[in-house]
């Protein structure tokens, strides 16, 4: 749990650093070219969701963020996740989430300045990033190693229980052939 509480709050820093400046040094509007053609700097405020969807619903937003983070920290507090990809995972969405979430508490809106050229449509923050990486990653783990190996062992399990299950039914063979041939050796006496 505490592993989740650093990383999450070490995603806070980072998002909550970054869009400082980017307020304190970039005018609202104004593009800084950083490579030009493919990255550039765009400071903007976002009052909706993700790609600007429902605009001034600021406390919908705000709602489903504590809902979400309350039900990560609950679910690594009692399931207590062993893989490292899981609680980093868990720890990245917790953090792009209390670090937006600060931004709509205390500006209103969302500062985001991440441009880049090839998705002309969307301009995001380091905590959006973080949210994105972490549901992307946590759907890859769970489909391409948590799936595999709950198959796996669902495998394993029924061929022990069918293992098991012919064990017994040889025991139970053996148990009426050597009952046969005791009545057998009772005859013959």
């Amino acid at each position: 749990m505490l592993y989740c509480i650093l990383i999450t709050l070490a995603v806070v820093l980072l998002d909550q650093v970054s869009k400082l400046l980017v307020v304190r040094f970039i005018a609202e509007g104004e593009i800084v070219p950083c490579i030009d053609g493919l990255f550039h700097l765009t400071y903007i405020n976002n009052e909706g969701a993700a790609f600007g969807i429902l605009q001034n619903h600021r406390w919908v937003f705000m709602v489903i963020s504590v809902i979400a983070i309350a039900a990560i920290f609950f679910y690594i507090a009692k399931e207590k996740p062993k893989s490292m990809w899981v609680k980093t995972c868990l720890a990245f969405i917790a953090g792009g989430g209390v670090g937006n979430m600060i931004d709509r508490v205390f500006r209103g809106s969302v500062v985001d300045f991440i441009d880049f050229e090839f998705v002309k449509f969307y301009v995001f923050n380091v905590a959006d990033a973080f949210v994105t990486v972490g549901c992307a990653v946590l759907i890859c783990y769970v489909l391409f190693v948590e799936l595999p190996k709950e198959a796996k062992q669902k495998k394993l399990s029924a061929s022990d229980t069918s293992q098991a299950s012919e064990a017994s039914e040889t025991s139970e063979a053996e148990k009426g052939k050597e009952e046969s041939e005791r009545k057998d050796n009772d005859r013959d006496e």
